[in-house]
């Protein structure tokens, strides 16, 4: 049976201290984030009024983050 690559949990990402550097962007669309999947990147910021769960499709490998408007 073939292993697929999950979704890394925080335990994962706290794994890597010390060991690599994470790559962390904020994207403002959906093309945004599957270019970011395409470039693997590892976590993928999203606005919280942008967020769908089409954003953990396009990207299935990214840590998902969904941040807060200021003020």
């Amino acid at each position: 049976m073939l292993s697929i690559p999950t979704r890394p949990t925080v335990a994962d990402l706290l794994a890597c201290k010390g060991k690599r550097q994470l790559v962390q962007i904020l994207v403002r669309n959906l093309d945004e984030a599957l270019a970011g999947a395409a470039a693997a990147i590892d976590i993928i910021s999203i606005d919280e009024t942008e967020f769908s769960a089409a954003y953990r499709a396009a990207a299935p490998h990214a840590f998902i983050t969904v941040g807060l408007l200021y003020g």
